[in-house]
């Protein structure tokens, strides 16, 4: 896919490569929670799996423009520090409110229960799969309304300008 990127040289707009690699990877892995057999999870995962070179080589881009190259080291090892440290934290927390929470949740006559089980089914991997999709959705929303933020849709014209 990188060299896919490559030869096509990405979306006009890294803002919008980004944005879109978001909106899809939320939608794929979307499908991937709602899906209950491995026929509907590989493509799903495989589809999920294109986005983030899209989103990745539009961020980087961005950072590439926007930071000296004097300083580009120190901001990217920063960057990579931040998205490890976060991504640490929210692993420990999904698996806390998975195992502790959702899926206890949705295997007992609860709210959740009620609401989701015809969606998740209510055995195991069902809380898990809820999880999921909330995050799946909730990608694919940080997405769409990235683009009706005129600041950071305007972004590349403000860093050009530095």
């Amino acid at each position: 896919m990188r060299k896919f990127i490559l030869i096509w040289g990405g979306t006009k707009s890294r803002v919008n490569g980004m944005l879109l690699g978001f909106m899809g990877a939320g939608v794929a892995k979307t499908i991937f929670g709602l899906g209950q057999s491995l026929t509907l999870w590989l493509p799903a995962q495989f589809c999920s799996s294109l986005n983030f070179p899209l989103m990745g080589s539009s961020e980087t881009a961005l950072w590439m423009e926007a930071v000296p190259p004097e300083l580009q080291g120190r901001v990217f090892a920063a960057d990579e520090l931040v998205v490890k440290l976060v991504s640490a934290i929210a692993t420990l927390m999904a698996g806390v409110l998975s195992d502790r929470f959702l899926e206890p949740a949705m295997q007992s006559p609860t709210i959740l229960n009620s609401l989701f089980a015809p969606i998740f089914g209510n055995s195991a991997g069902a809380g898990m799969a809820l999880l999921y999709v909330v995050c799946a959705i909730a990608m694919l929303s940080i997405g769409a309304v990235g683009f009706k933020l005129s600041q950071l849709r305007q972004i590349e014209n403000t860093v050009s300008k530095l």
